[in-house]
Parts: C-alpha cells; sequence; structure tokens
C-alpha cells in the first residue's frame, strides 16, 4: 500500500476516534452544568486559578464534567487573563483590589453559555474570604476552647462559614445533611476587630455582630458571640480553620500580611 494511502488512513482514524471521544453530552448534563470548581471566583494579586466544568453530585462535592469549553472574559479588565482553551485564570501582581469580571465558558459549540463572576481583593483589605470549618468551640467566662462536641447543641458546631467579598454563608453542603442555616452581606472592621453579620435569610433574622481573633497568619479565626450559644449557657464562640477540602483556592489566599497600623474597612 502506497505511504500516501496508509497517511490518509491513519488520518481517518484519528478523526474518527477524535469524534467518539468528544461525543455529545446528555440533556441533564447539559442543563446542569456549572463553572467550578468555585463560584463566583475570588483570587488576590499574582495568583492563578484554573476554572472548569463540572455538573453536581446528588451527595458530594462537584465532578469535572468531560467537555471542551471556549473560556473568555466578557469584558477586557486590566490585570486579568484567561486561557482560551484551559480555562486558566492569572491575576496580575500588581492588579487592583476591588476589581470584577464575569467569566464565561461557552460548550458544546455554543449549545449552552456558562457564566460567573471573578472578584480580586487583597488579604490587607479583606482577611476573611473563604470557607472555614469549626475547629473547637470557646467556653463562656475564661474562653478556653472546648471539643466540639454536639451535645452541647451550639447552632453553628458542625457548620462550615463562608466568606465571599460582601456576602456569607453558613451552614453545610454536598453531602446528605445538607442545609443552609443563615446568609446574607457582611461588614467588618479591621481596627475594632468586629464582624458584623446581615442576614437576608431566612427573612427577620437579627443583625449580629461578632469580635473575632485571627491568628497564626491567617489560618486560626476566633469567632466571640455576645451570648451563649447553647440552651446550656457554656458555649460562646468558635474557633474556625480554613476548609482545605471545598473548592477555595488553597495557597496565599490564606496569607495575611499585617494590617497597618490604623488601617481597616468599615
Amino acid at each position: 500500500m502506497p505511504t500516501f494511502s496508509k497517511l490518509m488512513i491513519a488520518v481517518i482514524l484519528t478523526l474518527v476516534a477524535t469524534a467518539h471521544s468528544q461525543k455529545k453530552l446528555s440533556s441533564w448534563e447539559l442543563d446542569n452544568a456549572v463553572i467550578g470548581p468555585e463560584s463566583p471566583i475570588h483570587l488576590t494579586p499574582g495568583s492563578s486559578y484554573t476554572a472548569q466544568i463540572m455538573v453536581p453530585n446528588p451527595d458530594g462535592p462537584l465532578s469535572p464534567l468531560k467537555t471542551k469549553a471556549d473560556w473568555s472574559l466578557e469584558s477586557a479588565v486590566e490585570g486579568v487573563t484567561i486561557n482560551r482553551q484551559s480555562g486558566q485564570i492569572d491575576i496580575a501582581k500588581d492588579a487592583t483590589n476591588g476589581i470584577s469580571a464575569k467569566v464565561i465558558a461557552r460548550i458544546e459549540g455554543g449549545r449552552r453559555v456558562l457564566k460567573t463572576s471573578l472578584f480580586v481583593f487583597t488579604r490587607e483589605t479583606n482577611p476573611f474570604v473563604g470557607e472555614w470549618r469549626v475547629e473547637s468551640l470557646l467556653a463562656c467566662g475564661d474562653g478556653h476552647d472546648m471539643k466540639p462536641d454536639y451535645t452541647y447543641k451550639a447552632p453553628l458546631a458542625r457548620d462550615h462559614l463562608r466568606f465571599q467579598v460582601s456576602d456569607f454563608w453558613i451552614g453545610l453542603e454536598n453531602n446528605i445533611a445538607a442545609h443552609t442555616t443563615l446568609t446574607g452581606t457582611y461588614e467588618y472592621d479591621l481596627r475594632a476587630g468586629t464582624i458584623t453579620l446581615k442576614p437576608t435569610w431566612p427573612k427577620q433574622k437579627p443583625t449580629v455582630v461578632w469580635n473575632y481573633q485571627l491568628s497564626e497568619e491567617g489560618h486560626k479565626l476566633a469567632i466571640k458571640t455576645s451570648k451563649p450559644e447553647d440552651p446550656g449557657g457554656q458555649v460562646c464562640g468558635y474557633v474556625y480553620r480554613p476548609q482545605s477540602a471545598s473548592g477555595f483556592v488553597k495557597g496565599n489566599r490564606y496569607k495575611i500580611i499585617p494590617v497597618a497600623e490604623g488601617g481597616g474597612r468599615k
């Protein structure tokens, strides 16, 4: 067989194999596809992050979806770039705190267009962004650490705490016990050491003010409540650690640069 014919056959076989490997998504996959593993996306200057197309599981975290996507930004933003094929997002080291962008993913040749928001922040201005899990409880009185014994019936003992740039969420997700305890917006005062939660759900929930203390380069967040959290009056706060398996970017997201005297945000 002539060399040219062999080459053509090889090309055809490669194209056929590629077509089979890129089978169309099912209707369910197409309808339920999301940009993940974090959405919205929060990044610091000088960091990188690879967005993915994912689908939810009935009892677990999001799973990657094998499909090609055409990635882009809805509008160009200085200091933010995205690789059209891989979905890798790069933030310039001199990117301005507070800038935002809209990330676009077109899948199945544009059969569905996915969107999510991207926020750029610095740890100097907001040391809370990320997802936190309860490590221990703080006792009323002397404030010593206690194991997160659920018999105390402290309402947030099992829950995770998530801060975005302006919103918060408290609850559990991605398992059979998933639930939402509280959501809303928040404000913080770095000088006074307070976090003010302003719930929007459930409705008519009162504003909550926490006193906080950050230590261990931002890897430990101690929250003190204004009154006991449990019926027995023994729990007056929680100690949180960054949740590493949440989809929130690891690394310098949890590294804090000390705030200068008088610095902060209200």
